[in-house]
């Protein structure tokens, strides 16, 4: 009597298989003819089932290409899951050598923190001021959390490299503000404190248009050229900086001396046993 009951079952998983493999085919024609029609850059694909993790789509998934911004999304998944929604990046702070008003080192150690931009740095040299330091010998940069960094791999700001003592976006700013016509824009670099040199000009024509370009020469010096138009206004352009954390303590020179904090020599290394802990930021 059972046989019959058996068959049916049968019969339904078999539908049910067919309409399966029916959505699955749907869908990998579905995901071709997207791929298809997208012409605007290679694209790599791969589309897999949850249960079991068969391959449902492909292409180009096993090709070399620069990643697309959703792959922020990957990423901070597994910054939750490793980290926690409650983790917070620290830049600490210790010193060695004090004396009074004075340190003969002060050293940054940095965890990768990339929220640590100018202000974060601003607030972070107002905390050295306020525990009475006013000199120091020699500013330590200490970007050894990462085991292995990464280097830059061209001049555009999201071309940039990594660090634990990245700054500021590893990036550095230049807002062009065009002049009359004829005469030179007026090219502001931001931070300033970085103290890099400029050379060359970008000239103001007519209108709203122009191209113009910003290039990273030798010795930290900054090659300017093009145009760009009257009626344009004022732009910001963004290039990567090749020593995150020595840019970082250039910028820190800059910020501890408005201060009223001088200081005197940067250079990259660790705190040493005898070196005592400040504080962390934030």
């Amino acid at each position: 009597m059972s046989r019959p009951r058996f068959q049916v079952i049968a019969i339904l998983m078999c539908v049910c298989l067919c309409a399966f493999r029916a959505q699955a085919d749907s869908l990998r024609d579905r995901l071709a003819q997207a791929a298809k029609a997208y012409v605007r850059g290679d694209i790599g694909v791969e589309v897999q089932a949850v249960d079991d993790g068969a391959v449902l789509f492909e292409r180009h998934a096993h090709s070399l290409l620069m990643p697309a911004s959703v792959a922020k999304v990957v990423t901070a998944a597994a910054a939750l899951q490793a980290l926690g929604p409650e983790y917070q990046f620290k830049t600490e702070a210790w010193a060695d050598g004090v004396d009074g008003d004075s340190a003969k080192r002060l050293y940054l150690v940095g965890s990768g923190d990339p929220s640590l931009n100018l202000e974060s740095l601003w607030l972070l040299a107002r905390r050295i001021k306020k525990l009475g330091i006013r000199s120091i010998g020699t500013l330590v940069l200490d970007d050894s959390r990462f085991s292995q960094g990464k280097e830059r791999v061209g001049q555009r700001a999201y071309q940039t490299g990594a660090s634990a003592l990245s700054f500021n976006y590893n990036s550095v700013g230049f807002d062009i503000c065009p002049g009359k016509v004829g005469r030179s824009a007026s090219v502001v670099v931001d931070p300033w404190e970085f103290g890099i040199k400029l050379s060359g000009t970008i000239k103001t024509i007519p209108g709203a248009g122009g191209t113009y370009s910003v290039d990273e020469g030798n010795a930290g010096v900054y090659v300017l050229g093009g145009t760009i138009g009257a009626e344009r206004g004022c732009v910001s352009h963004y290039r990567s900086v090749g020593q995150p954390s020595i840019y970082l303590g250039r910028v820190f020179q800059g910020l501890a001396s408005q201060l009223g904090v001088s200081v005197g020599s940067v250079e990259q290394g660790t705190p040493r046993a005898t070196s005592s802990f400040l504080f962390a930021h934030p």
